[in-house]
């Protein structure tokens, strides 16, 4: 009966072998030696320490009270309603080891995933514990059964006759179960060890899938916003009218609070490299133009400019460059130029408030930078506006080179030479344009175009070697004769100054060259008298009486296409008188422009729509053009 008793204690507790955690080998366990337990141990304790919350509950799990598990469930950092329902069902320590994870929900009620699973891993920690504690008590078992065991045998060899050979088999098969039994212990503290390990590697791998999927979502949010922002994009394109001042609006300030966030220089490196507004470039112009500074001053021609004209260096920290695509494609210096630009309290031709921009000479305006590369953008289109001016006051067309690219800025220039030059010529074969104001002609009056055609700079045709100018222009007055024959029968005129062919559909009798610049009368061709409105001859009129009531026709349609109205007819016939008392007034108003808003229809000197608001003279004339007429096209008085 002994020996079976020792049988029944005797042998490792051997399980199946599977990779699961929950079904571990201890007979492997069994085999690992002193050395790698301990420095499991020290793995575990790591790793524990770090990751999972441990119990300062010294007895087994089973014993707990309701107290204890709620106590163990707070200082394990489990979540205040999850607390609080295990302290409803009233679980206490042998109900919570039987828990299962299904339980967890259906019972306790706990709707949260993350909770759930959170509470699920410190439940199996809990019941390995457990398994633990049962193993350790059945071994004290053991060894207190190998001990009566021991007693017991050696009490009854002694009254045999055989008590020497007798006691030592039984002290052998006593040793024998006594270090069976130190090995089933060892086997139970590596199963805790391989338990608490494989919790770690758990977590371990649970923390590698939730950061791939962090990885994963954090690509696709960059993907989304990537995505966001080129559909942004594309219905900001798509904006028009006041609503693309909002879209314009809206992105500087986002820009704005970029800068605030990123920082940007000193406001002492700013203000020493911030240019202050165009005042000193005009007034070099002016110089350049040989106008007389002096007295543009004292007649207001140009007006110093008030230090509360722009905001503080304090607040000049951002950029208002709306067109990002546009400077990238700009150098760093360029760049550097528009950022210290000072900030302006409204831009005269958007109304935007507190944006980055120029404050020109006239002292009287301010463009934002959109404002100002949009001008010198139509400057290169339309050459009638240049040399760019405000309120006849130059405009420094050096900015091109901050404002456009490189190569618009190169044709803008070019072609302000060209409206300035006095002499000039071009290449009957190329038609390039070449400066006679730079060339020395008094040497010699041929010159090489750089297409390869000699020219002659005294009569501005090809080169004529063995006759003279006067033979030459015989020869190519003959080849004109038709079309000038032509342009006589269509009505045409010549310039005086630049012999440019010129047509008068509609209007007075008032011209200016697009090409020169030049002010004649079109019906003598006399130099025209702006003081007087009349030709240096004073024979002609300033109006044709058809052309003056078809222009005052058209001026009463503009009113109308713009309210959107038929007039009456005799209110109508009113507003045609007006129109033609303003259109005979138009030639010696001295323009006061005032801001119209709403106002929606065609300008009538350059035929730009105007969808916004229009410019409306509040002198004699009341003429309505558009912003860029007012003030960059048009004269101060008259038209």
């Amino acid at each position: 009966m002994e020996l079976k008793l020792a049988r029944k204690f005797h042998g490792p507790i051997k399980t199946q072998s599977t990779v699961s955690h929950e079904n571990l080998n201890l007979s492997d366990f069994a085999s690992c030696t002193t050395t790698v337990h301990a420095i499991g141990n020290i793995l575990v304790l790591i790793i524990l320490q770090s990751s999972k919350p441990e119990s300062n509950m010294e007895n087994a799990p089973a014993t707990w009270t309701v107290d204890n598990v709620t106590a163990w469930a707070a200082q394990a950092n489990v979540p205040a309603d999850v607390v609080s329902s295990l302290s409803m069902n009233q679980v206490d320590g042998p109900t919570l080891v039987t828990l299962s994870k299904s339980d967890l929900q259906s019972e306790l009620g706990i709707a949260s995933l993350p909770a759930r699973r959170y509470l699920w891993e410190l439940l199996k920690s809990l019941k390995a514990q457990q398994t633990t504690s049962d193993f350790s008590v059945a071994i004290q078992v053991h060894e207190q059964e190998i001990q009566t065991f021991s007693a017991n045998a050696t009490a009854t060899i002694n009254q045999g006759p055989d008590a020497a050979s007798g006691t030592g088999d039984v002290t052998a098969v006593v040793n024998e179960l006594a270090s069976d039994a130190v090995k089933q212990r060892q086997v139970v503290s590596d199963h805790m060890m391989a338990f608490r390990l494989q919790m770690a590697l758990n977590m371990g791998n649970e923390i590698c899938k939730d950061a791939e999927f962090a990885h994963k979502e954090h690509d696709r949010l960059k993907q989304l916003l990537t995505q966001e922002e080129s559909d942004r994009a594309y219905a900001e394109s798509l904006a028009t009218g006041r609503d693309r001042t909002v879209v314009e609006r809206r992105r500087r300030q986002e820009q704005q609070q970029v800068q605030q966030v990123a920082g940007a220089d000193s406001a002492e490196s700013a203000s020493n490299k911030r240019v202050s507004s165009l005042f000193g470039l005009c007034v070099q112009t002016l110089a350049d133009n040989k106008v007389d500074v002096a007295e543009a001053f004292r007649t207001g021609l140009v007006k110093p400019l008030a230090e509360p004209a722009v905001v503080s260096d304090e607040e000049s920290n951002e950029t208002s460059i709306d067109d990002e695509e546009m400077e990238n494609r700009k150098p760093a210096a360029v760049a550097s130029n528009l950022f210290n630009l000072p900030f302006v309290q409204e831009c005269s031709v958007c109304y935007d408030t507190d944006v980055k921009g120029y404050s020109l000479a006239c002292g009287d305006h301010f463009h934002c930078v959109r404002c100002m590369r949009q001008l010198f953008q139509s400057a290169l289109r339309d050459t009638t506006l240049l040399p760019l001016r405000c309120c006849e006051v130059p405009i420094d067309m050096n900015v091109a080179h901050d404002l456009l690219e490189h190569k618009d800025a190169r044709t803008i220039l070019r072609r302000v030479e060209e409206k300035e030059a006095k002499n000039k010529m071009y290449c009957p074969d190329c038609a390039s344009f070449i400066n006679l104001d730079l060339v020395d002609s008094t040497q010699n009056t041929e010159l090489l175009c750089d297409c390869g055609t000699l020219l002659c700079t005294e009569c501005k045709t090809s080169a004529h070697q063995g006759i003279t100018c006067m033979q030459n222009q015989g020869v190519q007055s003959g080849s004109d004769d038709m079309f000038l024959g032509l342009s006589r029968e269509q009505g045409w005129k010549q310039c005086p100054r630049c012999s440019i062919l010129i047509e008068l559909r509609s209007g007075c009798n008032h011209m200016t060259c697009s090409n020169c610049s030049h002010e004649f009368c079109y019906n003598c061709l006399q130099q025209w008298n702006s003081r007087t409105a009349q030709c240096s001859s004073g024979n002609c009129v300033l109006w044709e009486e058809d052309r003056l009531l078809e222009a005052a026709e058209d001026r009463v349609q503009q009113h109308e296409a713009a309210r959107g109205i038929r007039l009456a007819e005799p209110v109508r016939r009113e507003h045609l008188r007006a129109a033609v008392v303003g259109l005979e007034a138009n030639e010696i108003c001295a323009h006061e422009w005032t801001r119209s808003n709403g106002y929606k229809g065609d300008c009538p000197n350059c035929w730009f729509t105007m969808y916004a608001y229009g410019m409306r003279c509040r002198s004699d004339c009341g003429s309505i053009v558009c912003y860029t007429c007012a003030h960059h096209r048009l004269p101060r008085r008259g038209w």
